[in-house]
């Protein structure tokens, strides 16, 4: 009788925190300030006076990201932000803090890991982005990595994670510690995937500041500016896969659009260049964009997410980022 009074009160604990969940994604909330707000350094070259009035004009009305956020990396100066301290699903930027809790255990990058075969089909039936290994396929932790960052592969995610913590289970722990000790207080994982789950949740404001944590560890900094690459050869794959990053196809996309080649690579003017981030899209969270950009010679973080939309065909997360770019690059060029 008492166990199954516990596993009552259990029950009913994982409901009302479903529930409220829920609640905090589906209604706009106040500005979480206390939350959102990262502590900036001024500078004595005028950079931080030009980002303060750059930001102060810049207009983020008409954009479909519901949840924003603009930072200097160098200062960590918030330029504009809109409902940052919003929570907001994750989807796929869930595997920026997977690839950063992997790069923190797994030192040895060259270890070849054997990929499960026994999530496969949950993949399949969830309609989850793969890389493309096959089961038994015998891949080193570094090209699994860039499975898990260019092409979004939900089968690197999961095989880095056993590896790393013996379950998928014990990963999400390592996962949640991480966000703590990096101050996202507002964030929490319940896989490394980003496949949707009513529990695991972020901010925009925090995405930021795990992008900007990423990005200096040099081995992630490389895979997330990367745009093509080729994993070694398997028995399974003897030519390696051929692995595009997301962000950088939609680029040459809009490339295409808009009749601008130099969008292909990134490049929005001679004074702004798009470096390179990590896409996610799933039904429940919209469309997500965490990115960085160098702008007039410094370089900016800019995380849209929640832009409820087709996510089989619009780009709205990709289009609200060029806007917001556009707008800086203008702004700063002004000032």
């Amino acid at each position: 009788m008492y166990l199954q009074l516990l596993a009552s009160a259990h029950n009913r604990k994982i409901l009302y925190m479903s529930v409220l969940t829920a609640l905090l994604l589906r209604f706009p909330a106040l500005p979480c300030y206390a939350q959102t707000k990262i502590t900036a350094a001024p500078d004595a070259t005028g950079v931080y006076a030009a980002n303060l009035l750059a930001g102060s004009a810049l207009n983020l009305d008409g954009l479909h990201s519901r949840s924003i956020i603009l930072l200097a990396r160098h200062s960590l100066q918030i330029l504009s932000e809109k409902n940052a301290g919003r929570p907001v699903y994750p989807a796929s930027l869930t595997k920026i803090m997977t690839a950063v809790v992997v790069t923190d255990k797994l030192t040895d990058l060259d270890a070849r890991i054997a990929v499960p075969g026994d999530f496969f089909e949950f993949l399949e039936q969830s309609h989850a982005s793969v890389a493309g290994f096959k089961p038994g396929e015998s891949i080193s932790v570094r090209d699994l990595l860039y499975g898990v960052l260019l092409p979004s592969g939900a089968d690197a995610s999961l095989t880095l994670a056993r590896q790393t913590a013996g379950s998928e289970e014990a990963f999400v722990d390592l996962m949640n510690a991480k966000a703590l000790a990096l101050g996202m207080t507002s964030t929490h994982f319940m896989n490394p995937t980003g496949l949707h789950h009513p529990l695991q949740y972020t901010t925009a404001a925090d995405m930021a500041k795990l992008l900007d944590y990423a990005l200096n560890r040099p081995v992630l900094r490389q895979m997330l500016t990367t745009k093509y690459y080729r994993t070694a050869a398997t028995p399974e794959h003897p030519q390696g896969l051929f692995l595009k990053e997301r962000l950088f196809f939609l680029l040459r996309e809009q490339a295409r659009l808009r009749n601008k080649p130099e969008l292909d690579s990134g490049a929005l003017s001679p004074t702004t260049q798009i470096l390179g981030g990590k896409t996610g899209a799933t039904s429940d969270a919209g469309l997500c964009l965490a990115s960085f950009a160098t702008i007039h010679g410094r370089e900016y973080i800019l995380v849209t997410t929640a832009a409820m939309g087709d996510i089989f065909v619009d780009r709205f997360h990709v289009t609200d980022a060029l806007q917001i770019y556009g707008q800086l690059d203008q702004l700063l060029g002004k000032v």
